[in-house]
């Protein structure tokens, strides 16, 4: 008996898995994982498929990208042995923008689900290029006529409701093609996710948020830059820099391959040579053989680049703490810059402001380059009941936001 309560206990949690794909820009990554009611996120699976990446909001080599969605999608399969039949997408940050949009409508007597859908067929009309389609829109906020703010609206009494609401903008080819990938690999697209608002829901503490402030997430060719507050993200900036400009100026200065540059960097550790005398860092190359480098110029190149990027990102935040007349604290992430040994110390001396590293509490998604994947699982399986994920197919049906909501 006891067993059986197990087996159709842990059936039923099977029943919640979620599998999400990270399209980074220099990795594929896809998940799956499931809420435990004891023990959180639980990881399943987890695999990472190198590639070219996308570089200046576009993919480097764009016949790979095919081969390393196809690759990481065999790979989970294996490694949770449980075929993929739906994933939810994370939208690159680089590949979309943000369109904010306040609207309102009259209630007769309680917001029912039309009214919903109103408020997001109306945010949906603004002025766009033909080739941006929205690709997923959350809401906000709602407000009521007597000016009580809430997250969810539905069957409020109120004679009038108002809601800000957000639309995800992206190109239509660069979906279309991604979306046909994911397909032709068997897999259904389910929710699309923006990579911002997850990042910022699981990453920044809500009592952060709720006062405003700044996550920085450090890509390896691109920074984004989002503005939070409470469960949104009101703006977002994009900077064509990253962490691979760092390893890229390594490779070029000391004449070597970037997995060599690499490995360099990752072992570099900011103001380490103040209190301890080194004069070498070592690295394997591709034939096995461990070298070693000269620490005093791989500090002269390392802090360079690093405090050129620590200058865009603080400057693009004082262009936003400007119109709000008020200083943000800077919340860091990625697999860029983040980390690097030393890199808020360093952050503070470039910049006089002291940056808090984001940590995540799960062992398989310690590691920096991983906290995406962690945010896009963790809104995966626990917002898809908020309203917010629009599912690819029914979003081509008719019918509004709130039908869509309830028919999933």
């Amino acid at each position: 008996i006891n067993n059986r309560k197990f087996y159709w206990g842990y059936l039923r949690d099977m029943k919640e898995v979620k599998t999400v794909i990270e399209i980074g820009t220099s990795k594929i990554a896809c998940a799956m994982a499931v809420q435990r009611e004891r023990v959180g996120l639980e990881v399943l699976g987890y695999v990472k498929v190198p590639y070219p990446g996308i570089k200046n909001r576009n993919w480097v080599q764009p016949k790979t990208v095919e081969d390393a969605v196809h690759q990481a999608l065999d790979e989970l399969e294996k490694q949770t042995g449980m075929r993929v039949r739906t994933a939810d997408l994370g939208l690159p940050a680089c590949f979309t923008s943000l369109h904010m949009q306040a609207v309102s409508c009259g209630v007769n007597g309680r917001v029912s689900e039309r009214d919903i859908d109103n408020l997001f067929d109306m945010a949906s009309q603004f002025p766009r290029d033909e080739q941006q389609v929205i690709v997923t829109q959350f809401p906000n906020w709602y407000m009521l006529e007597d000016g009580e703010v809430f997250i969810d609206a539905y069957d409020k009494k109120t004679n009038v409701v108002s809601a800000n609401i957000t639309s995800v903008l992206a190109n239509k080819l660069l979906m279309d093609d991604l979306f046909a990938v994911i397909r032709d690999a068997g897999v259904r697209v389910g929710a699309r996710i923006c990579e911002q608002l997850a990042h910022a829901l699981a990453l920044v503490p809500e009592e952060k948020r709720d006062t405003l402030a700044i996550l920085a997430d450090v890509g390896y060719y691109n920074t984004n830059i989002s503005l939070v507050y409470g469960d949104a993200v009101l703006k977002t900036y994009t900077l064509e820099i990253g962490g691979g400009y760092i390893t890229g100026d390594i490779a070029y200065r000391m004449k070597m391959d970037t997995e060599t540059a690499e490995q360099l960097k990752r072992r570099y550790a900011f103001g380490l040579q103040d209190t301890n005398k080194i004069e070498y860092l070592f690295a394997k190359t591709k034939d096995g053989r461990l070298n070693k480098y000269p620490h005093n110029l791989l500090k002269e190149i390392i802090d360079s680049r690093t405090a050129s990027i620590i200058k865009q990102i603080v400057m693009t935040v004082i262009k936003i703490e400007r119109k709000l007349g008020k200083e943000l604290p800077i919340y860091l992430t990625g697999g860029g810059i983040s980390y690097m040994q030393g890199i808020n110390s360093f952050f503070k001396t470039v910049s006089g402001r002291m940056p808090v590293v984001c940590r995540v509490n799960n062992t398989k998604m310690a590691e920096h380059s991983a906290q995406t994947m962690y945010a896009l699982l963790d809104y995966s399986l626990n917002s898809s009941e908020d309203g917010i994920l629009m599912d690819e197919e029914k979003t081509k049906k008719s019918g509004g936001f709130f039908s869509r909501l309830f028919n999933n």
